[in-house]
C-alpha cells in the first residue's frame, strides 16, 4: 500500500515537474518569438511590443484593408495594423489597453465588422489562451471571458499550450520576417463567380460585454485625447436595409466618433476585381480603401487644427 502510495507521489512530482517547464519555456519562447507576420506572431508584437502613433484594430477586414504603407507614407506617421481574424472587440480592447502601456497613438482606427459586436459565441477567445500572462491588462480581459471550468483547465500549462509548439517552431524557423507592420494582403486575385449578392435585411443582435468593451475605448481614446476613427469596410455582400449600419451610425453620433462608412461606397462596387471575395479586398482594393482612409483623417485634423 505504501509502495502504491509512494508511485502516485512520484507521477503526479513528474506530471507537475513537466508541466512547469512547458510552461516556462512556453512564455520565454512565446515572449520573444521573431515577428514573422502571422496571427500569433502579430498578437505577441501587439501585446508586447510594438509602438506606434497610428494603432488599427479590428478583425480580417482590418487586417486585410489597412495598408499600412499607404498610411504610413501619407500621413507621416508610424503605423501598425493589429487586427486579427475572427476576434472581436474583446480583443481589440486587450491591444488597445496594452498598447497604452507603452505609448499613447495619435490616432486609432477600428473597422467595425458586425461580428465584432454581435452576441455568437466566439470560440476564437481560445486562441489567446497561450498569450495569458503577457500583458496584465489583456489579462484581465481575458479573464472575464473565461467561464466554467476553463478557469480550472488553464491552471495547466500542458493545457493552456497545447497547439502551441507547431507555429513556435514555424517562426522560430523561418528566416524572413514582417515587412508590413501588421498589415497581411491578400493576392489580386477573385473567383469569377464572385459577384454582388443582394440582401434584404442585415439584422443586429449586439452582445452587451462587447459593447461595454467598445464604450471603454471610446471613453478612454476622449480621456487622453486620442483621435478615434470608426470605418465600415465595403462588401459584396449589400443588404437593402442594415440595422447594424444605423446603429454604428446612431452610435457614432452620440459619441461624436468620426465614421468613415464605405459599405456601399461605388469606387468599390463598381470595381469588383478589386475584392478577393465577398468579404475582403485584394490588395489592390487595400491601396483604394487606405487612401480614402488617409484623406477622411486629413480633412478630419484640418477641421480640428481650425
Amino acid at each position: 500500500m505504501k509502495r502504491k502510495i509512494l508511485y502516485v507521489i512520484i507521477f503526479l512530482g513528474v506530471i507537475f515537474f513537466v508541466d512547469f517547464i512547458v510552461g516556462y519555456l512556453s512564455k520565454r519562447l512565446i515572449s520573444k518569438v521573431p515577428d514573422i507576420g502571422a496571427s500569433q506572431t502579430n498578437c505577441v508584437q501587439a501585446l508586447c511590443h510594438r509602438k506606434a502613433s497610428l494603432l488599427v484594430l479590428g478583425q480580417s477586414t482590418a487586417v486585410r484593408h489597412y495598408d499600412t504603407r499607404i498610411l504610413a507614407d501619407s500621413l507621416r506617421l508610424s503605423v501598425y495594423n493589429a487586427g486579427w481574424d475572427g476576434h472581436n472587440i474583446r480583443y481589440s480592447a486587450m491591444v488597445f489597453y496594452s498598447f497604452l502601456q507603452r505609448c499613447k497613438p495619435k490616432i486609432v482606427c477600428i473597422d467595425l465588422y458586425p461580428e465584432q459586436l454581435n452576441s455568437v459565441k466566439n470560440d476564437a477567445m481560445n486562441d489567446l489562451y497561450p498569450f495569458y500572462g503577457l500583458s496584465h491588462v489583456a489579462d484581465s480581459i481575458l479573464e472575464n471571458s473565461i467561464i466554467g471550468s476553463q478557469k480550472y483547465k488553464l491552471c495547466s500549462n500542458l493545457y493552456r499550450y497545447n497547439n502551441t509548439w507547431q507555429w513556435l517552431l514555424y517562426a522560430y524557423c523561418k528566416k524572413e520576417t514582417d515587412k508590413y507592420n501588421g498589415f497581411r494582403p491578400l493576392e489580386a486575385i477573385k473567383n469569377e463567380s464572385v459577384n454582388i449578392k443582394k440582401i434584404d435585411n442585415e439584422g443586429i443582435d449586439i452582445d452587451k460585454e462587447n459593447l461595454y468593451y467598445l464604450d471603454n475605448i471610446v471613453h478612454k481614446c476622449k480621456e487622453e485625447k486620442i483621435n478615434l476613427f470608426f470605418s465600415i469596410s465595403p462588401s459584396l455582400i449589400v443588404a437593402n436595409h442594415s440595422d447594424y449600419i444605423s446603429w454604428i451610425h446612431s452610435y457614432s453620433k452620440k459619441n461624436d466618433v468620426e465614421l468613415i462608412d464605405l459599405s456601399h461606397d461605388q469606387r468599390f462596387l463598381k470595381n469588383t476585381f478589386l475584392f478577393h471575395d465577398y468579404i475582403h479586398l485584394n490588395c489592390k482594393g487595400a491601396v483604394l480603401f487606405s487612401q480614402i482612409i488617409v484623406d477622411h483623417i486629413r480633412q478630419s485634423m484640418k477641421k480640428a487644427s481650425q
